[in-house]
């Protein structure tokens, strides 16, 4: 079941965390190369996003972690397993990753979109998220999925949230 929830933060503690993680000068990215485009042109193999670990191996991973806090008490996880921020770039067209699942094991997910933009999550029942900010979707673990980039805005920023 996917259930979606949008403003899921108050206006407030949504602009805290855009102004602390979105906009801060000293975030720090990692290229991460994406080998697995369905359906593209042979230029557009090469697909590529960045991303910041917050959370690995039960621990926090990031000193930007502490700025997630009002989020993480709101969806009260028996226990984290593993949070990312994905960061995807503008291109002429959309590109989609490949369908998948983030671990291979029984858990929760949950992608809380920090800006709008014309990307989103899509699922294999054809489910289809747009990317809104403030805009959180709730899935169980085992349903695949993929993300895409968008056209209409520099960059598509998008919290992954692996959980129990």
């Amino acid at each position: 079941m996917i259930h979606i929830e949008d403003d899921f933060l108050s206006d407030f503690e949504f602009n805290r965390i855009q102004n602390q993680l979105v906009y801060t000068p000293d975030f720090m990215w990692q290229f991460c190369p994406v080998t697995e485009n369905i359906g593209q042109d042979d230029d557009e193999q090469d697909a590529f996003q960045f991303v910041h670990g917050m959370y690995r191996n039960f621990a926090p991973c990031s000193q930007h972690f502490q700025h997630l806090e009002s989020i993480i008490k709101k969806i009260n996880p028996r226990a984290l397993i593993k949070i990312k921020l994905n960061l995807t770039t503008r291109s002429e067209s959309i590109i989609q990753g490949h369908y998948h699942n983030d671990l291979p094991f029984d858990h929760s997910v949950a992608l809380f979109y920090l800006n709008t933009n014309n990307g989103y999550t899509l699922f294999d029942d054809g489910t289809k998220v747009e990317s809104v900010a403030n805009r959180i979707v709730f899935f169980d673990g085992s349903m695949k999925h993929l993300g895409t980039n968008c056209t209409d805005k520099q960059r598509r920023l998008v919290l992954n949230i692996n959980y129990l």
